[in-house]
């Protein structure tokens, strides 16, 4: 009896041995908030992610592209080759490595033509999404991120004039775009917000004594 028990007990530890590893926990959307950001070219909130959140992700070596090129817009070169070069270990081809950084090089390039009130910022900026995002409307995605890298850079006048372009825009286009004007309305907003807050005095009062607002 003492055998058999034994043999029962050596069998249920060798079943239990072969059963799956649980998988591990993981943010499901995080993929599809990560592509929206990068659309919008919410740099700081993509360089945010941690590596270790990325390692047992089944989508890790698409949001590590992702992250490469969030620290490459934020001149971070260290931690953007770090995440590219995992990127690449992962299973991201050279092709599409490539392609993702030769789109952030497009950003860098129209935010300098932004800078310098350069006509070709707008043409960078969609030569940047087009290299990514070729079966998306490029031309939408891309004035987001132009108005969104205008905000970015302090050129809060700059970036109300094109929000209130594409509301004129949206305005005349036939359809019910309710939604898409919302949300310019909205955007448009925060800009005016913006800009009023930048006009105000540094100081408080008169008094230099006072104490500084900025």
């Amino acid at each position: 009896m003492k055998d058999k028990a034994k043999k029962i007990k050596k069998s249920k530890k060798r079943d239990i041995r072969a059963l799956p590893a649980p998988e591990r926990a993981h943010d499901r959307m995080l993929l599809e908030t990560s592509r929206l950001q990068w659309q919008r070219g919410d740099w700081a909130e993509l360089a945010a992610i941690q590596a270790a959140t990325l390692t047992h992700h089944p989508d890790r070596a698409r949001l590590a592209l992702i992250v490469a090129a969030a620290h490459g817009q934020l001149g971070d070169t260290g931690l953007a080759r770090a995440f590219a070069k995992a990127a690449l270990d992962w299973g991201c081809s050279r092709a599409v490595v490539a392609q993702v950084l030769i789109s952030s090089a497009h950003n860098g390039l129209a935010r300098v033509a932004t800078c310098l009130d350069d006509p070709s910022a707008p043409a960078h900026f969609t030569a940047a999404l087009h290299l990514v995002e070729a079966n998306g409307d490029v031309a939408l995605l891309s004035r987001i991120r132009q108005v969104a890298e205008t905000t970015r850079l302090g050129l809060w006048p700059e970036a109300t004039a094109l929000l209130a372009a594409d509301i004129a825009k949206a305005t005349a286009q036939p359809g019910d775009r309710a939604a898409e004007l919302a949300m310019l309305d909205r955007q448009l907003a925060d800009l005016q917000h913006r800009l009023a807050a930048s006009r105000r005095p540094v100081f408080a009062g008169d008094d230099a004594s006072d104490t500084a607002r900025i």
